[in-house]
């Protein structure tokens, strides 16, 4: 999983809004290279803290997958507009033993 820290501007669209394509283009704009990402990587954004009305919270957000998100999707991702930090983090469950 990749967590993603957003720009608050862009974390209070997606939180109001639910998902890219609800936003209205005109205040979408700055991030249209979102949706081109999100189709080639099979992935959302999902909010690390739905429902959360606490400026802190409201930026984190989970990058989640249909297909095995490619390695080269994390610098990618970094370089899309709204993004303030993103890193891959480990599932919550260790491994199961051999």
């Amino acid at each position: 999983m990749i967590q993603v820290i957003l720009s608050l501007e862009l974390a209070r669209l997606l939180h109001q809004y639910g998902s890219f394509e609800q936003i209205p283009t005109t205040t979408s704009l700055p991030f249209n290279k979102w949706l081109p990402f999100l189709k080639r990587t099979h992935s959302t954004l999902q909010p690390t803290f739905p429902n959360v009305s606490d400026e802190g919270l409201l930026p984190f957000f989970r990058l989640v997958a249909t297909k095995e998100i490619p390695d080269t999707a994390l610098p990618q991702l970094l370089t899309l507009p709204g993004v303030e930090g993103a890193y891959g983090k480990p599932d919550d469950e260790p491994p199961g033993l051999p």
